[in-house]
């Protein structure tokens, strides 16, 4: 037997990747889209309360002047956040898979990029801008209220600890998502 015919033979028992199941993917492409529905109504609500909320807190007599400009800055944050998950953390519409099975594929797994993609950035659009209108609200009080110093550096330290939660948890999804398109784009290349 050749080298040639080893790999022949081979090649001829090599098990055929299992079929996508494509009622499977449209269950899990509903699902996604739920998610991403609930993730974003819940986005838009927090700034629905947070907008008016620190344009509030801003107008409080005796709040130290940098808190009061913090305060208009997370309101400002809170509207970006918004513009920004309309934007691009919607899912788009699918086509339907009766039609073709290789362009309902294709598009969701783009899909399923696109929003490890809007995860993996919320460093630079999400927690960056909320952290600095954190932050500043938190100075105001730490330069002009020194009485409030502990109560003011455990608040803060609170909040950047949750902060650091959220943003492990985004990128953990965000890796989680790139790891199932591209298991999707290989399963599909392969039957394909």
């Amino acid at each position: 037997m050749t080298e040639n015919d080893a790999l022949r033979a081979l090649w001829h028992t090599r098990p055929a990747p299992p079929p996508i199941d494509l009622d499977q993917v449209r269950r899990a492409a509903r699902r996604t889209a739920r998610r991403v529905r609930f993730r974003n109504v819940g986005e838009w609500a927090a700034s629905v309360v947070l907008v008016p909320g620190f344009l509030f807190v801003a107008m409080r007599p005796g709040l130290p002047w940098l808190s009061r400009v913090a305060s208009v800055c997370i309101s400002l944050a809170a509207v970006v956040i918004s513009v920004w998950t309309w934007r691009y953390g919607r899912m788009r519409a699918l086509p339907n898979p009766d039609e073709s099975t290789s362009v309902f594929m294709r598009a969701y797994i783009d899909q399923v990029y696109r929003q490890a993609e809007f995860l993996r950035t919320t460093p630079r659009w999400y927690f960056g801008p909320l952290a600095v209108g954190v932050l500043l609200f938190y100075l105001g009080f730490l330069l002009e209220r020194p009485d409030v110093w502990a109560g003011s550096l455990l608040r803060l330290a609170a909040t950047m600890a949750l902060f650091g939660v959220l943003l492990v948890a985004n990128l953990a999804v965000a890796n989680h998502l790139r790891g199932q398109a591209q298991a999707l784009e290989d399963a599909f290349d392969e039957e394909g």
